[in-house]
């Protein structure tokens, strides 16, 4: 029997997103994007979240089949996301918390409430 992997999302590209990735003095696993990457037999990383381009073109170069959104609540409207990772800044996350409550299985914040 076959577990149906879960569907992830990943609001914010930055250090902790996916950047720690580029710093070659890093060894192993840094980053929520790497992180769904190791375990893709469990999740399926399908859609990504921010404002920058060059972030969201880094992405892309990793996983093509990506769906790109720049802003937050339009990503959760159009994807079925089992889980969320928000690596945004820390004002931000009680108001992403709250908005996410109810609409997904889990949600992964990476720094303190603000």
């Amino acid at each position: 029997m076959s577990i149906a992997k879960l569907k992830v999302g990943i609001v914010g590209l930055g250090q902790v997103g996916q950047l720690y990735d580029l710093d070659k003095k890093r060894e192993g696993i840094w980053t929520h994007f790497s992180e769904y990457e190791y375990l893709s037999s469990q999740y399926d990383l399908i859609s990504v979240c921010d404002i920058d381009d060059d972030k969201i073109n880094l992405a892309l170069k990793r996983k093509p089949s990506l769906k790109v959104y720049r802003d937050f609540e339009t990503m959760i409207a159009n994807e079925q996301l089992d889980v969320v990772s928000i690596c945004t800044p820390p004002e931000q996350h009680g108001k992403q918390i709250c908005f996410l409550a109810g609409k997904v299985k889990a949600i992964i914040c990476e720094k303190p409430l603000d």
